[in-house]
């Protein structure tokens, strides 16, 4: 993705058509690409996000109890979780760090204002986050959802009377909205061109072959493939 944005995996130049990633993030980094194509831009986004991540995700902790304990717990994070996605840095990982990061501070702030009303930016902080961790990823962004739903219906369970639930209405909306608008935006993107259009359901196909593979090319299995004009490179390139 990194060769594709900044122009130096193929001929055209710089692209914005990620695929894995929103459109829009291809679009601001082919602009910085084309503005000064020597700098690392895509690597640089990621590492930025994934270090705006770590303190805000430490901020969140400290919000609720500021003493050693948080901080030993979010250093343990860190030295277990923090360093791999560092070292090993890429666009799946860092989606999920900026969604636990908002995350984080929504639950944060529903512990605090059940103590009484608190910051309202908290509550934008994390809309902003979550419609960031979709556009880095939005598998990514799917998977850390789901696996958040019993802790969230469990924490607005537990809250639900002493909490004034209309400060979240107007930030949920826009994590919601810009959300599934991006997720449309960067569909139609797609669609409006005939050769992405092709390339994107092609694409799909392949995944579900790759990801998925029923039949291994064998002898026996061979004549299934030459039905349909496969190779063995050609199952190979899959």
């Amino acid at each position: 993705m990194g060769l594709v944005v900044s122009g130096y995996g193929n001929a055209g130049g710089p692209d914005e058509h990620l695929i894995y990633s929103n459109v829009l993030i291809g679009l601001i980094l082919k602009q910085l690409y084309l503005t000064a194509p020597l700098m690392p831009w895509y690597g640089a986004y990621l590492l930025l996000v994934q270090f705006l991540s770590h303190w805000i995700l430490l901020y969140a902790l400290l919000l609720l109890n500021r003493d050693y304990r948080c901080v030993l717990g979010y250093l343990l994070f860190y030295l277990v979780v923090g360093i791999y996605c560092l070292t090993h840095t890429q666009f799946t990982t860092t989606a999920f760090l900026a969604g636990m990061a908002g995350l984080a501070v929504i639950l944060s702030s529903l512990f605090l204002d059940s103590k009484g009303p608190h910051c309202r930016w908290l509550k934008w902080m994390g809309a902003i986050l979550l419609i960031a961790s979709s556009l880095i990823r939005y598998p990514s962004f799917q998977m850390l959802i789901l696996a958040s739903v019993p802790l969230l219906l469990g924490t607005v369970f537990h809250f639900f009377k002493v909490i004034e639930w209309k400060r979240y209405l107007i930030p949920a909306a826009v994590a919601v909205i810009g959300v599934f608008g991006c997720k449309i935006y960067d569909t139609h993107y797609y669609q409006v061109d005939d050769d992405w259009r092709n390339f994107i359901s092609y694409h799909a196909a392949a995944a579900d072959v790759s990801n998925y593979v029923q039949i291994p090319y064998t002898e026996k299995t061979r004549f299934v493939f030459d039905k349909v004009g496969w190779s063995l490179i050609d199952y190979l390139m899959v």
